[in-house]
């Protein structure tokens, strides 16, 4: 299935992508045992965690990529080429 088939699904069936990438990071990491109640009340908290930090985005990620081809010219390739710590130093001015 392709990300646009993908993306296509979920919103067919109004699941919130974010929430969905919380509970799955939290259901692979998590190794202890816990309630479905507890599991859903830790991956609330999870959620209202991330929007309190100060860290990366993918708002800032993606507004980084459009800003270095649609204002510095570079290729999709290009970019894609960059040394990761450069795009995320550049991505840092999103935030």
């Amino acid at each position: 299935m392709t990300y646009r088939e993908q993306l296509n699904k979920v919103n067919a069936f109004g699941i919130d992508i974010f929430d969905l990438s919380i509970a799955d990071e939290l259901d692979t990491i998590l190794s202890f045992d816990y309630t479905d109640e507890e599991f859903e009340r830790l991956c609330e908290y999870a959620r209202n965690a991330y929007y309190e930090a100060y860290e990366m985005t993918i708002t800032a990620i993606a507004n980084c990529i459009n800003d270095l081809v649609n204002e510095d010219g570079k290729t999709v390739e290009e970019v894609l080429e960059m040394d990761k710590r450069d795009f995320v130093d550049k991505a840092s001015n999103w935030l």
